[in-house]
């Protein structure tokens, strides 16, 4: 397996930081920039779309790699991450509409199927498959909305991923220093959204093409052998997001409509709490649920998401309808 020495990951992490930079300075003068509205959590004008050095960082890690096969059975995946990418792109600059955004995300997640080699599976196992994906893909999509969330919720899976990547216990797809200078990307675009005031958030482009790049690295892992109960590294999210779409569809709402009823939201919206420190508690919490998973034998590890998820309800529901009702009562 190839690994990068750190002057390597050093240069690579000036690029990714540089390349943040000059995105900063060109994305005002072509008007990708994100206006503050009575959904928003934010109330000032920030530049749309830093999040483009997601995709960009893994397609640099597939060329320093100089991992052949990588590269020989990643090119439909590669292919779907650069077509999400671009569409979720032009969205940030021109809204698109819902139909045409999802045939492009169904086309995009196809061809990561494709390329993880689910051609031989059955039809409801691709359905399965593609309904998860979307559906993790546009959850994400909706984080990308306090400052730092993105970011460190991304690192709170990644990290832990890196580590079974390293560990080398199953023959995976992609390696280490992929999924490393994918994490350099994150830590640069951290630099200038993980902060009271952020300069840049990670957009359509940044948010939909981390979720892609999350759903092919948990893909992999358990299809390498870890198996179904490493989507415990979701769940966190993944249980705030459920629980708040079925709340909006028992109300009737539209789930495709941008809104404010995620916990986070609340925390960091009605309750006040700083940004950073309510994608801090997210993403710490995840990272620990990811790490305990790590450190179970494989035989405990699918009781430890049966648990895990019991637990997260079991906590989630009556905080999150406490806080609400407190929240009303101060309307």
């Amino acid at each position: 397996m190839f690994q990068l020495d750190n002057i390597t990951l050093a240069v690579l992490f000036s690029v990714f930081v540089l390349l943040e930079m000059l995105y900063i300075w060109i994305a005002p003068r072509i008007g990708i920039v994100d206006v503050p509205s009575g959904r928003s959590s934010h109330s000032t004008l920030t530049i749309r779309g830093g999040g483009i050095i997601f995709p960009i960082s893994i397609f640099i890690g597939l060329i320093v790699s100089q991992n052949s096969s990588v590269m020989d059975h990643a090119a439909w995946v590669v292919s779907g991450l650069f077509t999400i990418s671009v569409i979720s792109f032009i969205d940030d600059k021109y809204t698109i509409k819902p139909l045409s955004r999802l045939v492009v995300h169904i086309l995009s997640v196809v061809l990561l199927l494709w390329g993880m080699g689910f051609d031989s599976q059955p039809w409801y196992l691709w359905l399965a498959a593609l309904v998860l994906i979307i559906g993790w893909i546009n959850a994400f999509n909706f984080m990308d909305g306090i400052n730092g969330i993105t970011a460190l919720y991304a690192l709170s899976i990644i990290v832990p991923a890196l580590f079974l990547y390293s560990s080398g216990e199953y023959q995976t797809l992609l390696d280490s220093s992929i999924v490393e200078v994918g994490l350099l990307s994150v830590l640069a675009f951290g630099v200038f959204n993980i902060r009271r005031k952020a300069r840049t958030f990670a957009g359509d482009v940044g948010s939909v093409s981390m979720a892609f790049i999350l759903a092919f690295i948990l893909l992999d892992l358990m299809l390498s052998g870890y198996g179904f109960s490493i989507l415990v590294f979701f769940s966190v999210y993944g249980v705030d997001t459920v629980f708040t779409i079925l709340t909006r569809l028992k109300k009737g709402e539209n789930i495709f409509e941008a809104h404010r009823t995620h916990l986070y939201q609340y925390l960091a919206n009605e309750m006040k709490i700083p940004h950073v420190a309510v994608s801090a508690i997210y993403a710490s919490i995840q990272l620990l649920i990811n790490l305990g998973w790590i450190g179970m034998s494989s035989n405990n590890r699918f009781s430890y998401f049966i648990l895990v998820l019991g637990g997260l309800v079991a906590v989630y529901l009556p905080f999150k309808m406490k806080l609400v009702s407190k929240i009303r009562a101060k309307a």
